[in-house]
C-alpha cells in the first residue's frame, strides 16, 4: 500500500488572509484579521494611535513601558493578544470551526483571558471588576491592584 505524505497547512500564504506570505511580521501584525485585533486592544486600553505595524515595534513598545508594576498587566496584555492570534490560527491551520469567529470575538477573547489571567495573578486579593475592566483597564488596574 503506498501512502503519500501530506503536509498539513502546506500554504506558504497566510492562513487568516490568505492573501500574503506567512512571515511572523505578517501574521501577528500585517494581516488584515490581526491589525483588526490590534486596533481594537489598543483602543481598549487606549494606547496607541495606531496599531504596531512590525513585531520590532512591538517589542519597542513594550520597553518603553518599563518596569512598572501595574505596566506588567500592559505587558501581560500584549502577550495575549499575540497567543490569542497564535491559537486562532491554529484553529484554522486544524480546521476547528473557526471559519465563523469573526476579529471582534477575537479582541472579546484578548479581554476575557487577561481579565481571568490577571485576577489570577493579583496577590491583593481584591478581584478586577468585569465592567470596570471593560470600559478602562487601566484605571481599574490602577485602582484595584
Amino acid at each position: 500500500m503506498d501512502m503519500e505524505p501530506t503536509a498539513v497547512g502546506s500554504s506558504d500564504l497566510c492562513p487568516m488572509c490568505h492573501e500574503a506570505p506567512e512571515t511572523v511580521d505578517h501574521i501577528f501584525m500585517g494581516c488584515p484579521v490581526s491589525k483588526e485585533v490590534w486596533l481594537q486592544v489598543c483602543s481598549w486600553w487606549r494606547l496607541l494611535e495606531h496599531s504596531p505595524s512590525s513585531c520590532r515595534e512591538l517589542l519597542d513598545c513594550k520597553e518603553l513601558l518599563g518596569g512598572h508594576q501595574r505596566l506588567k498587566v500592559v505587558q501581560e496584555a500584549i502577550m495575549l493578544v499575540l497567543w490569542v492570534i497564535w491559537r486562532f490560527i491554529n484553529s484554522k491551520t486544524h480546521a476547528l470551526n473557526s471559519n465563523s469567529i469573526s476579529k471582534l470575538v477575537l479582541a472579546y477573547e484578548v479581554q476575557a483571558h487577561s481579565h481571568l489571567w490577571i485576577n489570577a495573578q493579583n496577590q491583593k486579593g481584591q478581584n478586577l471588576r468585569w465592567i470596570e475592566w471593560c470600559c478602562d483597564p487601566i484605571f481599574e488596574c490602577y485602582y484595584r491592584m
